[in-house]
C-alpha cells in the first residue's frame, strides 16, 4: 500500500514537472487566463466602487485637485497657451486622480486672467488656456470623463489688483454628470 501510494505521488509530481518543463506555452495560457480572470474579478470590483461615488468622496478627490493646483499653479509661457514645463508635473498628479473617477464625472476647467490688457484679449487668451490644460488631461489618458473648458478672463478675480498673479490662475472642478 505504501509503495503504490509513493508511485502515486511520484507520478503526480513528474507529471507536474514534465508539464512545466516541456508545456511551457500551455502553463502560459494557463496563468495568463488565471490572471485575466483574478484582474477581471478587481476591475468589476473597482468599477462598482467608482458607480458608487458619492458627493463626499467627489468632494475630496475635489479638494486634493485644488491642493495640488495651490502647491503646482499651472503656468504658461507669456500671452502664450503652452503650459511651462515646471507645470506639467503638478497636472500629472492630477491626471492620476482623475483617472480612478468613474466615466459619469464631469470635469470643469477654468482659466483666469488678471485686468492688465483688454477684456475682449483676456476672455479669449483664458479661453484658449483653458483648452489648452483640456488638451494635456487628454493627452495624458484622461479619456473617460467629459471634460469643459471655460474662459473666465477676468470676470472673477480672487482679489482687487490688476497686475496680482494671484488672479491669473487655471481652476479644475468636478461634478457629477449623467
Amino acid at each position: 500500500m505504501g509503495s503504490k501510494l509513493i508511485l502515486l505521488l511520484g507520478l503526480i509530481i513528474g507529471g507536474v514537472f514534465i508539464f512545466f518543463c516541456v508545456n511551457d506555452d500551455k502553463r502560459e495560457i494557463v496563468l495568463s487566463y488565471k490572471n485575466s480572470f483574478f484582474n477581471s474579478g478587481l476591475t468589476d470590483k473597482s468599477k462598482i466602487y467608482q458607480q458608487n461615488i458619492n458627493s463626499k468622496s467627489l468632494n475630496k478627490v475635489e479638494d486634493k485637485i485644488v491642493k495640488l493646483l495651490r502647491d503646482n499653479p499651472i503656468y504658461f509661457k507669456i500671452n502664450s497657451t503652452s503650459i511651462r514645463d515646471d507645470s506639467k508635473s503638478g497636472l500629472n498628479k492630477i491626471i492620476l486622480l482623475l483617472k480612478e473617477l468613474p466615466n459619469n464625472i464631469v470635469v470643469r476647467v477654468e482659466g483666469h486672467t488678471d485686468t492688465t490688457g483688454e477684456a475682449s484679449f483676456n476672455k479669449k487668451l483664458s479661453q484658449k488656456r483653458a483648452d489648452s490644460v483640456k488638451l494635456y488631461l487628454q493627452d495624458g489618458g484622461v479619456n473617460n470623463l467629459k471634460i469643459i473648458a471655460l474662459g473666465r478672463g477676468e470676470e472673477q478675480p480672487l482679489i482687487e489688483s490688476s497686475d496680482d498673479n494671484v488672479n491669473r490662475r487655471v481652476e479644475i472642478y468636478l461634478q457629477k454628470g449623467e
